[in-house]
This record gives C-alpha cells, sequence and structure tokens, in this order.
C-alpha cells in the first residue's frame, strides 16, 4: 500500500522491468532520434547505441557484457528499493542519471572515432 502509482504503473511492476531499462532504451531512443533527425525510422540502420559502440572500435563481446552488467546494476539498484534504502523516484532519478552518463559516453566515443553521430 505505501508503494506509489506512477503513470498507471504500480511500483512493484514498474522494478520488474527496470533492470532491463538500458535495454529497452537503445531502441525508443534510436527512433526517436532518427524521427528528429529526419532519416526514415522503417529502414534498417546502425544508429542504436550498441552499433555505435561497435563502430567506434568495441568489440562485440565488450558491448554485449556491457548491456548484461547494465542489467546486474539496474538490478541491484531495483532491490534497494522494496529494502527500503532507496525511495522509488530516487530509483528512477538514478536510472535518469546512469542513462545520460550512458549515452554522453557512447556519442563522446563515436565522435572521437570519426562517425558521425
Amino acid at each position: 500500500p505505501e508503494q506509489p502509482t506512477w503513470l498507471f504503473i504500480h511500483a512493484r511492476l514498474f522494478l520488474l522491468i527496470y533492470p532491463l531499462g538500458f535495454i529497452w532504451f537503445d531502441p525508443v531512443f534510436t527512433v526517436i532520434r532518427r524521427f528528429f533527425l529526419g532519416r526514415s525510422m522503417f529502414e534498417p540502420n546502425r544508429d542504436f547505441l550498441l552499433h555505435l559502440l561497435n563502430r567506434a572500435g568495441y568489440s562485440h563481446v565488450f558491448v554485449s557484457s556491457l548491456y548484461y552488467l547494465s542489467v546486474i546494476i539496474l538490478g541491484a539498484i531495483a532491490l534497494l528499493t522494496p529494502l527500503g534504502h532507496l525511495s522509488f523516484m530516487g530509483l528512477v532519478i538514478s536510472y535518469v542519471i546512469l542513462q545520460a552518463i550512458f549515452v554522453i559516453w557512447v556519442f563522446y566515443e563515436a565522435n572521437r572515432a570519426g562517425i558521425n553521430v
């Protein structure tokens, strides 16, 4: 009962999908970014964040491991909420901060490798 409801999604349901946040963010971010850049959202592309890292010189194993690690880290953060160590808004804010740092890092690495983002 003390868990808040956010956008009609109960907080406990949100905790189940939270660890997959980086994985689900990538296609959503890519589609939105392609829309704002005026590119077709339906043509095959390599604009996903994981593709940018791969094209920047990082191996497929490293990029996949990074995404697996994100699931583990976000899962650990999600466990802090029901234990009372982190509020629900703290959970959301921590995700936004981690995701922003990741996107900035990917764009930095892509620019450093000479990839037009």
